[in-house]
């Protein structure tokens, strides 16, 4: 399933300026009062500063192909998002939302700031950064020059702290922007924190706290949806780019309800939002810019990135459960949880045939469904006291065969003619349906985002963060 498509024909018109940032300006979409037209500017920011601001032609339309080909991606995989089409190459169409004042973040690596908080997790200069076995995700509260109002109340005010020159690296007093929540589910209200300093520091706490009812509707269910959503998109993107040769370190994303009073992902996702580097570890995101690299480097950066986000695709694959006879087991209840959360991204099909009695049939079944599934399957075969079905398969494809020894539990032995395999023969085996079935989503999880946030998404379940 490939993405990234610009509608020619979209019948969209724009209407009136809503709002405008440092990087987009927002417009009403005529006759639809629940979209917006999203336009994207050639400004490049960092540190919150004016003299940090620089600009290069091609940027509004690296953001907008970067953006609509991950929002393309994100629903193709099943999440849903508030992005609609894109109608130029710098704008695209999105609905609209009553955006959450927070910004999330999920890390794969101890960078940026969480050092700062952490900094028992810095490395030198040219080491690796520490990884995440299990994602940590954070919750940043949204503020402008050290304020935040709320429908008329302000939340917050003249919020001040410790804050680093990006010049000196030094510490001194001054406007804190977009404070740490460390306890986002307390609902007795939220601690605001300096962003940049250790726990331990005594300038840690803000002297600031707000009532979370202003920021989210309803708190609990609101925050665990939104860490659901956040993982599903980090492991989707995480995937999508390990297979383009790229690391995806962190990203932070905004949420907020479309008119039906949903929770989704809105805003942007592009190479603002994240930091991604190349597997020896060089930066090509926007903290190239922050570091001071020079403009035409860092245009080329995005450049690249924006034309590796075309290629973001789910690729069709299989499953294919074989039985030699209908009387078999069929695993109903994993199928279809698998069925479910796959989102028709991975297809689950049926074989009733015996490799003992019609092998050439079989033989020519296996090409078959070779020849459908480009993107390469894993084929599972239900099979009883004596295996032929298993081992004929397997030596006539590369892909990957596991035998379910259906009769393990009256008969032990019977497992053996699943295991003893004639030579050039890679052939595996289990007692248990349900094993198999995971196994092969490990397998297609290697190039299929979809597989591989179905089963990260259980396996980092299981871990403490470390």
């Amino acid at each position: 399933m490939q993405v990234g498509t610009i509608l020619p024909d979209h019948g969209f018109k724009r209407g009136k300026k809503v709002d405008a940032g440092k990087t987009k300006t927002l417009y009403r979409v005529k006759g639809r009062p629940d979209l917006l037209w999203v336009e994207n500017k050639d400004k490049i920011t960092a540190h919150d500063k004016k003299e940090f601001t620089k600009s290069f032609d091609t940027k509004a339309g690296y953001a907008t192909n970067t953006t609509c080909r991950v929002f393309e991606l994100l629903e193709a995989a099943g999440i849903e998002t508030a992005y609609v089409c894109q109608v130029s190459p710098t704008a695209f169409i999105c609905k609209r939302l009553d955006m959450i004042k927070l910004e999330v973040v999920a890390r794969r690596s101890a960078v940026g700031s969480f050092t700062d908080r952490n900094p028992h997790l810095q490395k030198e200069k040219g080491e690796e950064p520490h990884r995440f076995h299990s994602l940590v995700r954070e919750f940043f509260l949204k503020t402008s020059n050290g304020n935040l109002s709320v429908n008329g109340e302000p939340l917050v005010k003249n919020l001040r702290g410790l804050v680093k020159d990006p010049d000196t690296k030094k510490f001194k007093m001054g406007i804190v922007d977009d404070p740490f929540i460390p306890d986002p589910y307390n609902e007795l209200g939220w601690a605001l924190v300096n962003p940049k300093l250790p726990k331990w520091h005594e300038k840690y706490d803000l002297g600031q706290s707000i009532d979370p009812r202003f920021v989210l509707r309803n708190q609990t269910a609101d925050l665990l949806k939104i860490d659901e959503l956040l993982r599903k998109i980090f492991y989707v993107l995480e995937k999508a780019w390990a297979v383009l040769e790229m690391r995806l370190i962190d990203f932070k994303l905004e949420f907020g309800y479309d008119m039906a009073g949903n929770l989704v992902v809105g805003d942007v996702i592009d190479n603002d939002s994240w930091r991604i580097r190349l597997f020896d570890w060089t930066d090509y995101s926007k903290q190239a810019f922050r570091d001071g690299e020079n403009l035409d480097e860092v245009e080329r950066k995005y450049g690249y990135v924006s034309r590796l986000a075309n290629q973001f695709r789910i690729p069709k694959q299989v499953i294919v459960f074989w039985r030699g006879s209908d009387k078999d087991d069929c695993f109903d209840k994993i199928r279809q949880e698998i069925e479910s959360q796959a989102k028709g991204t991975i297809e689950i099909v049926d074989i009733v045939l015996s490799g003992h009695k019609k092998t050439d049939k079989s033989l020519k079944m296996l090409n078959s469904i070779m020849s459908k599934y480009l993107g390469g399957g894993f084929i599972i075969t239900n099979v009883g006291r004596s295996n032929g079905l298993g081992p004929i398969v397997s030596a006539h494809t590369s892909w990957p065969v596991m035998s379910i020894a259906a009769t393990f539990e009256s008969d032990p032995n019977d497992i053996f003619s699943s295991i003893n395999m004639p030579s050039d023969t890679p052939h595996t085996a289990t007692p248990y349906g349900k094993l198999a079935f995971l196994s092969a989503l490990n397998h297609l999880s290697l190039n299929n985002p979809v597989a591989y946030m179905m089963r990260q998404n259980v396996i980092e379940s299981l871990d403490d963060q470390y």
